[in-house]
Order: structure tokens, then sequence, then C-alpha cells
């Protein structure tokens, strides 16, 4: 049975954030159909549902370890905390709510989970990358600081962390620190950085294997010590992780957590994109949003064969059967397969692939869908020769720019 749509139009922010239909929208999206008609129908009312929204956003919980009972209590305490407030309250009692609201669910957490299930809340969710200008070449950064340019176009990086050491496609061995610290210390971290037109390998410590795409970045220890198996990325990339059920795999990136104990699949999670892309080929991960306190969060499984879309912006996950997944990892093997995207998209990839940039004529529209497959293990040239039979377009390549107009006749 749908809700009363006269009930909410009415209702204020804080009668919102205490109404439990409300927030299994926010959280779970039941209801989805109900409440968008609202918020697009009633200007109003959605000024007051995206408060409440922030609020109940704000207010999540990120571990599964927490019992039912514990998530009810916690909201049950955050609703008698919102009652004590007059109905009409300010933005700067709203603050005050939720910094009030913070306290209690941490004290709860705290009683609840006791002092040792409470620190994993203090995990890091991203990571604070290297800082560098235009690089040409790829780069291996160690956890000392030291860094190394990786000079071919795709580079090999293989962690060796019983003999402490890295070896660099299959001929440099650098010698290494023992950077994976334990539970309480703070891990120390090596650094890939790959520019727009290179690629790069890494083999981890435990025997996982990374193929890193273009204008990608990643951060891992020499080697994996304590409970669990931690990197970070910013960028796209291939995993093949190995097994290791006492050790789960985590890949954080600046919005998603993907926790895997050992599965192939394909993350693109590019800062400058609008969404992060999940496909899975092989295996179970689970995908968590980093965002805001953790009140009663519910992650996201995929099953093989799965694509999951995470909206940066509206911190939503679209989940989708997905039968062709080597349509997503083609680029591991030197291909770009694409069905049904814009020549925009298509442009944009290639900028990365291919470390140039597209320029289109002020005149130039194209609305138009594509399908097909582009070999980049050959050039730019013949990347566009063959693109613009399938685009209709014309073209002409200086200094790595492409000017792209449409195709006469």
């Amino acid at each position: 049975m749908l809700p009363d749509k006269n009930k909410y139009i009415s209702y204020s922010t804080e009668e919102l954030t205490d109404d439990l239909n409300f927030a299994s929208w926010v959280l779970y999206k039941s209801n989805n159909e109900f409440f968008t008609e609202l918020i697009n129908q009633y200007p109003d009312f959605s000024t007051r549902a995206r408060k409440a929204q922030k609020i109940i956003l704000l207010l999540r919980v990120h571990d599964e370890t927490i019992s039912a009972e514990l998530k009810i209590g916690i909201w049950q305490k955050i609703k008698q905390i919102q009652t004590a407030q007059s109905t009409r309250i300010s933005l700067q009692s709203y603050h005050k709510l939720i910094k009030i609201a913070a306290i209690v669910v941490f004290a709860l957490i705290i009683s609840g989970l006791g002092y040792y299930e409470a620190v994993k809340y203090n995990d890091h969710s991203t990571y604070a990358f290297t800082k560098l200008g235009n690089i040409n070449n790829s780069k291996l950064i160690l956890s000392t600081g030291e860094e190394i340019d990786l000079r071919s176009n795709e580079s090999l990086i293989q962690v060796n962390g019983k003999n402490k050491a890295i070896k660099i496609n299959h001929r440099n061995i650098v010698p290494i620190t023992d950077g994976a610290g334990t539970e309480q210390a703070e891990v120390k971290m090596n650094e890939v950085i790959v520019p727009y037109g290179k690629k790069s390998i890494i083999e981890l410590a435990d025997g996982t294997k990374v193929w890193l795409n273009a204008g990608s970045r990643i951060a891992f220890p020499s080697g994996f010590k304590g409970t669990k198996r931690e990197v970070f990325l910013d960028g796209e990339a291939y995993f093949e992780v190995f097994h290791n059920k006492s050790m789960p795999f985590l890949v954080k990136t600046n919005d998603l957590t993907v926790k895997v104990l050992g599965t192939k699949f394909n993350i693109s999670a590019y800062e400058t994109d609008k969404d992060v892309m999940t496909v899975l080929v092989e295996g179970k991960v689970t995908l968590s949003d980093n965002s805001g306190f953790r009140l009663l969060k519910k992650e996201t499984v995929m099953l093989p064969n799965q694509r999951v879309i995470f909206n940066k912006s509206h911190k939503t996950m679209t989940l989708k059967n997905e039968p062709d997944v080597a349509y997503y990892t083609a680029w591991t093997l030197g291909w770009f397969t694409f069905s049904k995207e814009s020549l925009a998209d298509v442009f944009k990839r290639l900028e990365r692939y291919y470390n140039v940039k597209f320029i289109e004529n002020s005149s130039f529209h194209s609305d138009d869908l594509l399908s097909g497959k582009l070999d980049l293990k050959t050039s730019i040239e013949e990347v566009m020769k063959a693109l613009s039979d399938v685009a209709k377009i014309d073209y002409k390549i200086e200094n790595n720019k492409v000017y792209i107009v449409k195709k006469r006749g």
C-alpha cells in the first residue's frame, strides 16, 4: 500500500527524518516512484525532503557486524533527540541536532561493539596521492619518497615481499622497506602513477595482479599484514585478486570501497567522471559508499556478469546484469570496444589511451550512439581512420590534437 500523498506534502523536515517510509526510500529506494513524483511536483516538499535526506545519509553506519537491535536503538535515540526539538527549528538547530546525534551514534557503537570494533570506523577511505605535474612517463614512487621513471609504454611491476624487492620490466631490481605495518601503525604505501597514453601491470606481494589503465594511479603496500589487504585507486584498473579467506581485499576509491576475498573485476573510478563503474567477471564482491556516517547502511552485493554504476552526485547504485563482461575488460588486451556510446564518451576514452586532445568544430554536433571495436595497439592515425567510417567524421591530427568536423556528403 502506497503512503498518503496529502500527508507527506505537509510534513516538515523533522517529520520526514522521523518517518520510516521516507528513511527507507533514502537508504533503500523503497517506494521510489512515489517519493520521486512528490519531489518533482512540489518544490516546497522537495526542499524539505532534500534537507531530511542529507540528515539521514549523514547518520549511516557502515559495518555489517552491528546487530539489527543496535541499529534500531541508535535510530530510536536519534528520534528522541528530534522529538525534543521544537516543531519549527532553524538551520542552526539542525547542525546542533546532527552533532548531538553523531555523539549518540558513536557512544552506542562503543558500548555495543567495544573499543576494537569502533576503531575500525577510523579506517581511511581515501588516500593522498603524491602531487605531480604533467609527466610523460609512468612513475613508481616508493614509500620512502624515491621516484623511479618507468620508460616503457606498458610497464611491469613485480613486488616480492619475501625478498623485500620490486622488479621492474623483468630487469631492474629495487630494494624496498617493509611498509605493511600493523593494525595499529599506519601502513606505508608505494605508488604507481600512469599518465595518459601509458599502461602498467602490477603483481602485488600476495599474488594479486592489477592492470592499470591510462591516466590512473594506485597505492599499495610492500606486503600485507593483519586482517585485510588494502589498496587505493584513482582511475581504471582490472583486478585478479588472489584468494585469501582470512584477509579480505579492499579497493578504495574516493567514493566507493570494493571488498573481495578472491575474484576478477574491473573498476573505473576516474576523479573527473560523474560515475564509478564496477563490472564483476568472477567471484563475489560487495560495494559500499564511503560518504557520511554509517547508520542503517546497506551494501550492494555483486555476482558474476553484473555491473554496478554508482552516481557520485546522488550517491545511488544501479545494479544491472551484464552478459558480455569482456566488453569492459578488453582494454587489458589492447582493444577498445564500445556499444551504443556517444561520440563524446568515445573521444574521452581515446584521449586517455593516446594522450591527445579532441577539438570539435563549433558547428559540429552528433547525437549518434556508436558501436564498434578499435585496436589500441595501433597508432592514433589508424584508429581515427577506422572511427571516421563508423562516426561519419573528418579529422586532422596536429601536435597531439585531433580536430573533428562533420564529414561532407
